[in-house]
């Protein structure tokens, strides 16, 4: 009788592991970063939604060349939106990054602002703005130099709900020659979603 019991016993707690696994596995896989073979850098796809990324310029690349003292002033504005697709009552947060490949202008040359606007007036938060311009430093070392643009998120169920971004880039400089360069892009990431 007693071996019956443990037997009994034994089977349950198994039982109930395995219900927790599945449960735990479904759970992560409807959240999980999901590609598909139509999906492309600027579309990026969830189990519970999706992000479409648009750059107004058709690329996410920046590059800045053949500067003059005369150009202190606005060199460069970005504009991008991020459109959010979702079916559950989940958030989908993301992050935005400047990644600069080459800044071999001096040290606060070219500084950056940037801008966001809640298209829709809701549908989660945007990434804060940067409205006093903050320099950019020279980098010599081999690998990128990244900048935290900051996170916005969507909330909730909602239907192409857009956040857009302009980022604007400044020449600060009066006594910069015109050979040199500044490249950087624009990166997206998702962050894992959640549920509300």
């Amino acid at each position: 009788m007693t071996e019956n019991r443990s037997g009994n016993l034994l089977l349950t707690v198994i039982m109930v592991a395995t219900l927790l696994v599945a449960i735990i596995g479904t759970s992560f896989a409807f959240f999980a970063l999901m590609m598909s073979e139509e999906e492309t850098i600027n579309k990026i796809i969830l189990g519970a939604g999706n992000l479409d990324i648009h750059y107004a310029s058709g690329t996410a690349n920046i590059e800045i060349t053949n500067i003059t003292a005369q150009d202190e002033e606005l060199v460069i504005e970005k504009e991008f939106s991020i459109k959010g697709n979702n079916s559950a009552n989940t958030v989908m947060p993301y992050a935005l990054n400047l990644i600069i490949m080459q800044n071999d202008f001096r040290s606060g040359a070219i500084s950056y602002s940037l801008t966001a606007t809640n298209v829709d007036g809701g549908a989660g938060t945007l990434a804060p703005e940067v409205i006093e311009p903050r320099e950019l430093m020279t980098f010599s070392d081999d690998d990128n130099y990244i900048i935290s643009l900051g996170e916005g998120s969507f909330a909730g169920v909602v239907n192409g709900s857009v956040h857009t971004y302009i980022l604007r880039i400044f020449f600060n400089d009066e006594d910069t020659s015109s050979n040199h360069l500044f490249a950087a892009s624009i990166q997206t990431i998702v962050l894992p979603a959640y549920t509300r």
